[in-house]
């Protein structure tokens, strides 16, 4: 069985949709399926092609067992403000799009294709290849396009909004089938006309396996040198609007009197600079180099908090993979974002943690404090989230799922898992 995936990012970036890409490029590969990967040269969170694939216009390589065929995107510049212009991310992302076709030519007819979303021009070129090859098309949306967008205000009403409305429509009603992430992302989809019968609830996944080890957790507070009595905090991913982190460094100014509670940041994107900026002379917080994601769970593990945050207007659009693994790492979550978002329905729903409004950082602030002083809850909170997770959210769980529906979706056996069905099963787990 041949399996063509597109996906806009992909191994070696560190974050978001590049790990779930990569962990399921690797596991169909590992399962029977030849795998083949159509990406863009890589280039996120930093926003800079990576140093051994700048200059090239095509690159074809093997990474456990998936072969890879990487093109040239258009790549701007980080902004200094933290806000990439609309336009440029729109060129980026229709280069993400187009870029692969040209590459497709060479390959041969796959029998089913996935495409990964966003952006929704991954998806867009997925059904022209398609037609091409008279094949059906699994579209995964990972964020909702462009709702996303305009919830961090990056896209306003407009032509702009229209022609990616217009674009969304056009991926739903050309896919045959569409995997969504949770229940509020089906929901999502069906106001906007999409049938039940055409989604399929396929969820996000930890691997449950890199938090198997002994916990290295004194060791690596030693080198973050923090002393026994430091209530650590940690916000591990992206920096970007989306994550709207400048109410964590707001709520850690009020907290400038308690200098035993330190926030770390550990990851790259968009907004670092800016959020470096207005860190500048609070003692409590602390941005690590990248190079600490090669140990990301013991990362995890040395804090006493996990922090998540996001914007106000962050709801069924976005639904946050760094979560599943905050709660692998037994350690109790911390949200800041809107109550009806799809983190804050999954921290609520599984006890893994405390939910504070968005963009209030003197929520934030105090929720950290009543934290601190209660290890007994914090304790609770972590326990709670890795059950959840293995019993939820483990990759086996998830991958098997997804091995089933594309082997359906290609006509190897009959199988197919509603979006109703799968609900039951989860309420029932």
């Amino acid at each position: 069985m041949k399996l063509l995936i597109l996906t806009p990012y992909y191994d070696p970036e560190p974050f978001g949709i590049a790990v779930v890409a990569t962990g399921l490029a690797t596991y169909m590969a590992e399962h029977g399926w030849k795998v083949t990967v159509l990406s863009g040269m890589p280039k996120t969170p930093q926003w800079e092609i990576f140093p051994a694939y700048r200059g090239k216009l095509l690159e074809r390589e093997v990474r456990n067992g998936v072969d890879i065929v990487r093109t040239w995107i258009y790549c701007p510049r980080k902004p200094r403000s933290g806000r990439m212009k609309a336009w440029r991310r729109i060129l980026s992302d229709t280069s993400m799009g187009l870029a692969p076709l040209a590459a497709a030519g060479a390959l041969d007819r796959p029998d089913v294709i996935l495409a990964i979303s966003p952006p929704l021009q991954t998806a867009a070129a997925a059904i022209a290849l398609k037609r091409l090859w008279n094949c059906p098309l699994l579209t995964w949306v990972q964020d909702i396009v462009p709702d996303a967008a305009m919830s961090v205000g990056m896209m306003q009403d407009g032509l702009a909004m229209r022609l990616g409305r217009g674009l969304e429509q056009f991926v739903y009603r050309n896919s045959d089938q569409i995997g969504v992430l949770s229940e509020g992302f089906a929901r999502n989809l069906q106001l906007k006309g999409v049938p039940e019968e055409k989604l399929r609830q396929l969820t996000n996944w930890t691997d449950l396996t890199a938090f198997a080890g002994t916990s290295r957790r004194e060791e690596f507070r030693e080198r973050l040198h923090v002393q026994p009595d430091d209530f650590v905090l940690l916000h591990a991913g992206s920096m970007a609007l989306k994550q709207d982190l400048s109410n964590v460094i707001h709520a850690m100014r009020m907290l400038s009197s308690r200098p035993n509670i330190k926030m770390f940041f550990l990851g790259d994107g968009i907004c670092k600079g800016t959020l470096q900026t207005e860190a500048l002379g609070l003692g409590n917080v602390r941005f690590l180099s990248t190079a600490a994601l090669a140990e990301f769970p013991d990362m995890l593990r040395a804090a006493d908090l996990l922090i998540l945050n996001q914007a106000p207007n962050v709801v069924e659009a976005v639904a946050p993979s760094k979560l599943l693994n905050y709660m692998a790492a037994t350690r109790p979550v911390l949200a800041a974002s809107n109550a009806m978002s799809e983190a804050a329905r999954l921290i609520n729903s599984t006890h893994c943690g405390v939910v504070v409004d968005a963009a209030q950082p003197a929520q934030l602030a105090s929720a950290i404090v009543n934290l601190q002083q209660r290890p007994d809850l914090r304790a609770s909170y972590g326990k709670n989230g890795a059950i959840a997770v293995a019993e939820r959210f483990s990759k086996d769980r998830a991958l098997s799922k997804f091995d089933a529906v594309l082997r359906n979706l290609a006509g190897a056996r009959q199988l197919a898992i509603p979006v109703g069905s799968v609900t039951k099963q989860t309420r029932a787990a």
